[in-house]
């Protein structure tokens, strides 16, 4: 059984990582308060973990909190991120190489047409 993934690549306009996971947090239709006690911490230690100029001494979000996240709401776009930013260039290095193909063409059909003779 083969499943296609058809992604839609719209982050770019984060900075980083935690960016994009606390954008999705606070824009989840699960509220702030529920999320807060999905992933254990109260509403007010969630908000301090969401702030992105912490003070030193505060705690930071945890990947385990990122996994929560993603279990209860269903929200890949953290992911997303990652894949565009990661992995898209593997992407447009293959575009770019069919591209060269492509233009290519013309002079192989040239090399072919010679070798048949």
């Amino acid at each position: 059984m083969k499943i296609q993934l058809n992604l839609d690549f719209s982050s770019k306009r984060f900075e980083n990582l935690e960016e994009a996971v606390i954008h999705a947090i606070h824009t989840s239709p699960t509220s702030l308060k529920h999320l807060a006690g999905e992933l254990g911490h109260s509403p007010a230690g969630l908000s301090k973990r969401l702030n992105l100029t912490p003070m030193d001494n505060e705690p930071r979000l945890s990947l385990k909190d990122l996994e929560k996240f993603m279990e209860v709401t269903g929200d890949y776009r953290p992911i997303h991120y990652l894949i565009e930013r990661f992995l898209q260039k593997d992407e447009e290095k293959i575009l770019a190489e069919f591209r060269e193909f492509k233009r290519k063409i013309p002079e192989l059909k040239k090399f072919i047409a010679l070798m048949e003779k």
